[in-house]
């Protein structure tokens, strides 16, 4: 069988390049933005057509000049038909993945299909941090302005909580769909990769 963990993040937590160094150390698959590839294919559609509809999606620029704003858009910023279109293949393809390969799955509320799926070897991970902590990683770790990184954490936050819950009708913070939940603020990245490989390896283990 399998093995998945799920990682939910608020912005500036770090929580992808958390979640990447995790499968890296683990050697498990890693699904991110590949999962916009795969759904692409899919549906038999470009990947530039797609990925303005996935809350992964990084643009350099746009009116205000921010970075992660398609992060801003869990809904994508198009035609809400083919929003939804897409995040169903990206479900299927969730389902597909937990049920074959050991993997990392950042976003998508993952977490809740699975647990829907009553998938048993799953660990859920939220990664959270407090504000001040998480602007510091924004403007430190990912090269925001101040002003950027201060809109990036209020649009993103709200954009993410308002898609999980469409999704999953809880609260993004709740603890319902998540077995861990992780606040950054007083670890480094590397401890919060050994602390979850080291759930991982209890969790997981046979």
């Amino acid at each position: 069988m399998s093995n998945v963990i799920t990682i939910s993040r608020d912005f500036g937590s770090l929580g992808r390049p958390i979640a990447k160094e995790v499968a890296e150390r683990l050697g498990y698959n890693f699904y991110d933005p590949q999962l916009i590839e795969l759904a692409a294919k899919r549906l038999n559609k470009d990947v530039v057509d797609l990925e303005a509809y996935d809350d992964q999606t990084v643009i350099h620029t746009n009116l205000k000049g921010q970075q992660y704003v398609g992060m801003a858009f869990p809904f994508g910023m198009g035609d809400r038909h083919k929003a939804m279109e897409l995040f169903a293949v990206q479900e299927d393809l969730i389902k597909e993945i937990a049920e074959k390969e050991n993997a990392i799955i950042v976003g998508r509320a993952a977490d809740y299909i699975l647990t829907m799926e009553e998938k048993e070897e799953l660990l859920r991970i939220h990664i959270t941090g407090s504000y001040e902590h998480r602007f510091h990683n924004a403007v430190e770790e990912l090269g925001l302005s101040p002003a950027a990184a201060r809109d990036s954490i209020k649009t993103i936050d709200k954009a993410r909580a308002s898609f999980y819950e469409t999704i999953t009708n809880e609260k993004f913070d709740s603890p319902m769909y998540r077995d861990v939940i992780i606040n950054t603020d007083d670890f480094t990245k590397e401890y919060v990769v050994d602390m979850i490989c080291n759930m991982a390896e209890h969790r997981f283990a046979k």
